[in-house]
């Protein structure tokens, strides 16, 4: 007779518990439009999507509420002004990758600068007392093009 343990069937139920379930969350909690105009004249616009974590289904924070609550005209400006001042600071915390030659990519130099500027604006301004377990998930169609 073949005897297997609870928590050896239970397992993998709780783990995609945990994790929120397998299924990919198809309509955030809320967006951002951003919108900018670069230093040689393009107008770009994207989305950043955010997601307030789950445990077995069930939302577990309110970082959303507090994101939705703020102002943001002008965000994507002010995300494409630090990002550029950053790439040109030659900062190495925004040098994340190189080329086979050592020679830097400056397509990942731009899109490195743009996700710690739009940090800086977005998630790093949330208080702690609005997460809990469960995070906040993010996406975005933003590809950082900065020239």
């Amino acid at each position: 007779m073949l005897a297997i343990s609870l928590p050896t069937v239970l397992a993998p139920t709780l783990a995609l518990g945990l994790a929120a379930g397998a299924d990919q969350r198809m309509v955030p909690d809320f967006s951002i439009p951003i919108s900018y105009d670069t230093d040689t004249g393009r107008h770009i616009e994207c989305t950043l999507d955010f997601y307030n974590g789950e445990m077995f289904w069930q939302e577990t924070n309110s970082a959303t509420d507090y994101l939705r609550d703020q102002d943001w005209s002008g965000i994507g400006q002010r995300i494409y002004d630090r990002a550029l001042a950053l790439l040109e600071s030659n900062d190495p915390s925004i040098f994340v990758s190189s080329t086979q030659d050592g020679a830097l990519d400056e397509s990942l130099l731009q899109r490195s600068a743009w996700v710690q500027a739009e940090a800086h604006f977005t998630v790093n301004t949330i208080p702690d007392s609005a997460f809990a377990i469960g995070g906040l998930g993010s996406n975005s169609d933003c590809t950082g093009e900065l020239r």
